[in-house]
């Protein structure tokens, strides 16, 4: 009707009549009862879902994953998906009694856990609900990845575990300590100009000045690591966690000045580090993460090679094996091009072996790595904590493993070897212009400065503890780096200009960061090969006749000189240890049908305070071509039956491995 509105229809009213003469009465009361019927249907199943929501539901933290609801709707099957809990609290434990955990690692023994409340965040509400107390003493229940197979179980049913032992974290007083030192270390903004500010110069000067920065640095890093460094009785990590814990100090009164002093402190200490130290990155995140991998690494021997010294490993690695030795090794080279992977592969066979490229760790921008230069860094790169790096031309008689049970190893962590007392020459000046005041008593002891000989060390053997003498190998590596080379036409002078290659580099390393914490063996060098006897000239007097009653004057001593490129050392008895050289009278000989092992009986030992008197004198060696030495000394000694038998076993390794009379 015109005017009128349309009456609304509602869910609970009844359906308009049909129209006159459109339905008989019987279809319009059929579709009428299956309307209500539905309705009523629809109604209760409404209900239940409600009552069923309500009995499951924990009024406290509105979660449905009760007890009760594990009762009505059963507990899942063994094939069933976990998912997690659509609200998960988190736990904060007291940091004075258990510590993060890294990967992998299980709860320690039971500790107490500290209540809290916690505000957990959800869609248009927030919730604040007491945090559940967890039971760590439980470690009867297995943690960590499953694994397949069946494991066996204990008495109630559940799989043993053994938990490990946590590292703890430092207590409030010693984390403040740290803290501390770090504030009264933070260099004020001329410093740091001063300490960032690029390393000019060259030659003596440059590596002074590096010296000095890299001590200073050294004071730095060990502040940093006392407050990041936690270390256990099975692994070291790095703290990162450091800004939460200063803002959980409620005693510290300015939080936002204690945390700019420490972020200013990080930010000066990362920019020092990549001014002196560049090299490791991005292999390494930091310097701290480098060092704290040692911690843990053990023992071992570092090799180097390419494919040319490949039949020097094949020899060395089973003479140090028949001789008792079974550390773990590495051999560590530069690329495919260096060391190839036929070689490698055979190489890896000898048990505990493992190849490593370094080339692919260090970022040689500007510089090169190669050569005598790698082998800092292969010490350093290592995955070992106390390493004994010996020379691809190095051979032992006894077992490698001893020098790590030195007691001057043992006391310092550091242990190299002394050169042939040759050429000598006056360098005291020279090392006054380059190492830092104060001048250590090591340095006034050293052949260079006394003036005995320009030559002090031979790393053909070297052993260090890396964890103790960290910011000092890496010192060793600039100078053996991007310091190392000169370029004459540009009037650069580099650390090999100043010195014969990497030998001096170490204990030269040690002082210029100011650490003192090193020594020399103490047995004497040597010369072993084909005894050359010289008869005593005869003397004047010897020939004129004697006055009655006059005695003859006793002969003059016997002379004995023994030309080789071995390189001999001696332990504190005076035997033979170890030799350099190889075994070839001239290990440069590139034919290979035409190498020929030297002849090796006798040995001798030099004169350690050489003197115008004595045999040889002052020039007990005499250098010749090819790397060749002469010692003349006024005593010789034969090698004993086991020697021989050692030697002999090392002659048939280098034979097996193609080193000479055959071709590989």
């Amino acid at each position: 009707m015109k005017g009128k509105m349309a009456k609304p229809l509602s869910l609970f009213s009844s359906p308009p009549p049909p129209k006159e003469g459109r339905y008989h009465s019987q279809q319009y009361m059929e579709k009428r009862k299956n309307f209500i019927f539905k309705l009523i249907a629809g109604a209760l199943a409404l209900a239940l879902t409600y009552a069923l929501y309500i009995s499951t539901t924990d009024p406290k933290t509105a979660s449905r994953h009760t007890e009760r609801a594990k009762a009505l709707l059963g507990k899942p099957g063994p094939n069933a998906i976990a998912t997690a809990d659509p609200v998960i609290p988190a736990v904060t434990v007291k940091s004075d009694s258990v510590a993060p955990k890294s990967a992998g690692q299980v709860e320690a023994p039971h500790v107490d856990v500290e209540e809290e409340h916690i505000l957990v965040q959800k869609p248009k509400q927030t919730t604040t609900y007491e945090k559940p107390k967890v039971d760590v003493a439980d470690d009867s229940k297995p943690a960590g990845k499953a694994k397949y197979g069946n494991k066996p179980k204990d008495e109630e049913g559940e799989a043993p575990s053994k938990p490990r032992k946590q590292v703890p974290k430092p207590g409030k007083a010693e984390f403040k300590k740290a803290l501390d030192r770090v504030f009264e270390l933070l260099p004020d903004e001329m410093h740091v100009r001063e300490l960032l500010r690029p390393i000019d110069g060259t030659g003596k000067e440059k590596l002074r000045e590096t010296g000095l920065r890299a001590r200073a640095f050294k004071t730095f890093f060990e502040a940093w690591e006392k407050l990041h460094l936690v270390m256990g009785d099975d692994e070291a990590y790095v703290r990162d966690d450091i800004v939460q814990e200063l803002r959980r100090d409620k005693s510290i009164e300015n939080i936002a000045q204690t945390i700019h002093q420490y972020e200013a402190y990080r930010g000066f200490l990362q920019r020092l580090a990549t001014l002196l130290f560049p090299y490791f990155s991005p292999y390494f995140a930091d310097h701290m993460s480098l060092h704290a991998q040692m911690y843990k690494g053990g023992r071992g021997i570092v090799l180097s090679a390419g494919d040319g010294q490949a039949p020097f490993l094949l020899t060395s690695i089973p003479s140090f094996r028949k001789l008792g030795c079974n550390l773990p090794i590495e051999i560590m080279y530069l690329g495919d091009s260096d060391l190839s992977e036929d070689y490698r592969a055979e190489l890896e066979q000898f048990e505990g072996v493992v190849t490593r490229d370094i080339s692919a760790m260090v970022s040689d921008d500007g510089w090169r790595l190669a050569g005598w230069a790698a082998k800092p860094f292969a010490m350093l790169l290592s995955s070992f904590r106390e390493v004994m790096f010996i020379d691809a031309d190095s051979l032992f008689f006894k077992n490698p493993e001893l020098l790590f049970e030195d007691e001057e190893y043992k006391k310092h962590g550091a242990l190299f070897f002394k050169d042939r007392i040759i050429m000598p020459e006056n360098k005291k000046r020279w090392l006054q212009q380059i190492i830092p005041k104060p001048i250590s008593k090591n340095v006034r002891q050293t052949r260079l400065w006394t003036g005995e000989s320009g030559h002090q060390q031979e790393s053909g053997v070297v052993v260090v503890d890396k964890w103790r003498h960290f910011v000092a190998m890496m010192m060793v590596t600039r100078m053996n780096g991007p310091d190392r080379d000169g370029n004459e036409s540009k009037g650069i002078v580099g650390v090999y200009d100043l010195v014969y290659g990497d030998k001096e580099t170490f204990w030269m390393g040690w002082e210029l960061v100011g650490d003192t914490e090193y020594a020399f063996h103490s047995g004497d060098a040597g010369i072993m090969g084909e005894l050359k006897q010289q008869d005593p000239k005869p003397t004047e007097s010897a020939a004129a006749p004697l006055p009655e009653g006059e005695t003859p004057p006793p002969p003059p001593p016997e002379k004995f000189t023994i030309c080789a490129p071995q390189l001999l050392h001696l332990d504190r008895d005076g035997k033979p240890l170890w030799f350099n050289g190889w075994i070839l009278n001239n290990k440069f000989e590139e034919k290979k049908k035409q190498r020929k092992a030297n002849n090796f009986e006798f040995y001798l030992r030099e004169n350690p305070k050489p003197d115008p008197d004595t045999i040889g004198g002052q020039d007990q060696w005499q250098l010749q071509e090819n790397n060749i030495c002469c010692l003349t000394t006024n005593e010789s000694a034969q090698f004993t039956t086991e020697e021989k038998a050692t030697l002999a076993m090392i002659l048939d390794f280098a034979y097996k491995a193609g080193a000479y009379g055959k071709g590989k």
